[in-house]
């Protein structure tokens, strides 16, 4: 899935998806049950429901359908799409959730049909996810798609995505397909330069082979910058960027103010030939809006005294949840750290694996935790060529709290705790091969010990353990390790 050739940002989006409720409405191959269809409205008559593929498709071919998790005297959660689902006819398919609706399998809408999705309709923290092979597909531009009730621009390259967004920054645009942009050639700049404050829904799609190379100090990504407002969201991106000699890079966006989800990155990210003081992230340079249920992998190089490189932000002064990072991230004589750089704000439900070399390094965040860090943990490898250098965080002056780390280094959790608040903090005694944690707050374990059960102050809403899955060690129930589909 990694394609390196020079300097590359290789970022491919993809949503994590929290576990299905206990009642849900299902379109699945399994036969109908517990759903009743009249009108052009199919409703529950359960709590959990099942509605056939074969069934809906049918219903589809004539006439408008839209699909509820409200019935008379029922109330259910989400909506599962669970099996594959395409009509050619122009009818148009709603689907109304009271919390979510997850995609896991292919929605295709072969026609002139339209597509309306609508969730938390009552309900609350509510989602529209893509996992596994799930996707929306629309073979006509023409097609319409309302997501809570706004309509949405259905593209299918970047070129006209980038040239929509110039006339219309806080436009609503959607991917419609795949899109192979090899044949785009090499980009000088970030193909999309303007400002972006509207919202791109990816649809679980992937823009694949994207390249870019520039020779421009610029803010540089697939989006130069999402401004205030804008989002981006269930979008994937394979490409590869050269940069030099830098500016503030990131695999998605140089910088973001607003709300990436569902951003999961593989990047390879090299800066030659630069100035110095270049901040690099695999999703965002500089972040300071959201970055949610996202994650970045692959390799990323800073080669200057004074840059700064993370996993997934090179600085940090908005919010990180529920990110991953892996990769290994190389500060040569910078500053580097498997999730972030340097970190002003809040880090929550977060972990990184990459491994880290670089002049001050941290297994999760670098420089230094000026912000809030909890139920967070890092397994990388950390090397660095002066003392500040853990597994964890290089330093601290803000909050740290749940969180562990296991790799290998000269100081297991934290070397610079001066007005720290640590609090619940471990370090893994076995694989990290020291017994120097540091300070009070931080403790050491062994891997038996840690895996036998969770440490002292961390939530078993929040973390759980499974011998099968992450070795054993505490992971986050909201951003579990990756397991291939």
């Amino acid at each position: 899935m990694r394609h390196y050739a020079e300097i590359l940002v290789f970022v491919m989006v993809a949503a994590f998806v929290p576990l299905a409720a206990q009642a849900d409405v299902t379109i699945s191959s399994a036969a109908t049950l517990n759903m009743g269809c009249a009108n052009g409205v199919c409703a529950p008559t359960a709590a959990n429901a099942v509605l056939n593929a074969g069934d809906l498709e049918t219903m589809l071919a004539s006439q408008n359908v839209t699909v509820t998790t409200t019935g008379s005297g029922i109330q259910a959660d989400n909506i599962d799409i669970a099996a594959a689902l395409s009509w050619t006819s122009n009818s148009r398919l709603a689907l109304d959730a009271y919390r979510s609706i997850n995609i896991g399998r292919a929605l295709e809408i072969k026609g002139v049909g339209g597509l309306s999705l609508s969730d938390n309709d009552g309900g609350n923290q509510g989602r529209i996810t893509f996992s596994g092979r799930g996707n929306v597909t629309f073979n006509n531009l023409s097609s319409q798609l309302v997501i809570h009730g706004v309509a949405f621009m259905l593209v299918g390259d970047i070129s006209t995505l980038a040239g929509d967004i110039a006339q219309n920054p806080a436009g609503n645009f959607a991917l419609a397909n795949n899109y192979n942009a090899g044949l785009d050639g090499p980009y000088a700049n970030p193909p999309i330069g303007t400002t972006f404050t509207g919202s791109f829904e990816g649809l679980g799609h992937t823009i694949s082979k994207l390249r870019i190379r520039t020779r421009s100090f610029t803010n540089m990504g697939l989006f130069a910058e999402v401004g205030t407002g804008g989002a981006i969201k269930n979008l994937g991106l394979h490409g590869e960027l050269i940069s030099a000699p830098g500016g503030d890079v990131g695999g998605l966006a140089g910088q973001n103010s607003g709300t990436l989800y569902g951003v999961d990155v593989e990047a390879k990210i090299t800066i030659v030939g630069e100035q110095g003081g270049v901040v690099i992230g695999g999703i965002a340079g500089y972040n300071y809006g959201t970055i949610e249920q996202s994650s970045a992998e692959g390799a990323i190089k800073a080669p200057e005294s004074s840059d700064t490189a993370g996993g997934a932000a090179g600085y940090n002064y908005g919010t990180l949840e529920t990110v991953r990072a892996g990769g290994a991230v190389t500060g040569d004589y910078g500053v580097g750290a498997g999730l972030v750089g340097d970190n002003e704000a809040t880090i929550a439900e977060s972990f990184a694996t990459g491994s880290i070399n670089a002049n001050t390094a941290g297994g999760l965040v670098g420089r230094a935790n000026q912000g809030s860090i909890s139920n967070s943990y890092a397994t990388g490898g950390v090397f660095g060529a002066t003392n500040q250098t853990a597994g964890f965080a290089a330093s601290s002056n803000g909050t740290i709290t749940a969180s562990y780390s296991t790799g290998i280094a000269p100081v297991g959790f934290i070397t610079d705790y001066d007005n720290r608040a640590e609090s619940y903090c471990y370090w893994d005694t076995t694989t990290s091969g020291t017994s120097i944690g540091s300070g009070p707050g931080i403790t050491g374990r062994t891997t038996q010990q840690l895996q036998r059960h969770l440490p002292r102050g961390f939530d078993p809403k929040i973390w759980t353990q499974n011998p099968n899955i992450n070795g054993g060690l505490p992971y986050l129930i909201a951003n579990p390790p990756f397991i291939p589909n």
